[in-house]
């Protein structure tokens, strides 16, 4: 990293054009800030909460939304992760970073939820087939 006019510059080892990252500044700036809310909502602050569910909320349904492709169901799921930290707040742990840990979750709850459209897509054919097998048998028996 070289510093140019005061800003932090990550460069790219192969490519010409070189863009500015978030300076050490900022990013320290903003662990501090996810810090403090992991810890007041630990505590119970539901101003916290508020404010780390407005900092992340939209983002979080847009990268859910890549894995389900349902405007709704990635607001819901997302919904559902902060429900399920402010539930659990007073035993609520963040291994690493709030946005990582975040993002994680968020991924996994739509990988969760790809898995249950599966499978009950998959017991919606069988029960489909089951039916019209059964049809056929049932129309036989009929004509017998």
């Amino acid at each position: 990293m070289t510093r140019y006019g005061g800003s932090v510059m990550a460069f790219r080892p192969d490519s010409r054009h070189n863009t500015p990252s978030p300076g050490l500044a900022a990013r320290e700036s903003l662990e501090a800030v996810e810090r403090e809310w992991i810890a007041r909502v630990r505590a119970g602050d539901a101003v916290a909460f508020e404010s780390m569910f407005h900092a992340y909320a939209t983002r979080l349904a847009g990268f859910v939304y890549t894995f389900i492709r349902e405007s709704d169901e990635s607001q819901e799921l997302v919904q559902d992760l902060f429900l399920w930290i402010w539930e659990h707040r007073y035993e609520w742990e963040v291994p690493g970073a709030l946005r990582t840990y975040l993002f994680k979750s968020a991924r996994n709850r739509a990988l969760s939820r790809l898995r249950h459209r599966r499978v009950e897509r998959e017991f919606q054919e069988r029960v489909t087939r089951e039916d019209l097998a059964g049809q056929g048998t049932h129309d036989r028996a009929e004509t017998d």
